[in-house]
């Protein structure tokens, strides 16, 4: 049998979908990724799925041929989309910036999100108690 550990590594393994286009895909920066997404996907348990994508989509017209990152995480009922582009720089080719950007902006994202939700389950459980407060309409 398997380790309960082991199954939600699995598990979290199966929620997270990387891919390169256009962009040599090393293993450090891959590491990197996902390391980081495992961290994130752990403050969210409630997520269902998380692609990304790390692209150079444009081949002219740019200097430092930018690298843009796609980043989707999917919860029940929201779906979170980061979309960010490396800074500009001498060394536009180089993917780390963007990735590092984009998860920063992700984990941003996935907080106030998380916020967001614990505020609207307190309001709805103020107003459970504020509604049984009222008095009966006499009828």
């Amino acid at each position: 049998m398997k380790s309960r550990r082991v199954k939600d590594e699995e598990e979290m393994m199966e929620r997270v979908h990387m891919t390169f286009r256009k962009v040599f895909p090393s293993a450090e920066l891959a590491d990197y990724i996902d390391r980081h997404l495992r961290a994130l996907l752990a403050r969210c348990p409630a997520s269902t799925r998380c692609r990304i994508v790390v692209a150079r989509p444009h081949r002219r017209h740019r200097k430092g041929n930018l690298v843009r990152v796609r980043l989707v995480i999917d919860i029940p009922g929201q779906r979170l989309v980061v979309i960010k582009t490396g800074p500009r720089s001498v060394d536009g080719d180089n993917p780390w910036g963007a990735v590092a950007v984009a998860l920063a902006a992700a984990e941003q994202a996935v907080r106030s999100s998380l916020a967001r939700r614990q505020r609207s389950a307190r309001q709805r459980s103020a107003r459970r108690r504020t509604w049984h407060l009222l008095p009966a309409e006499a009828g």
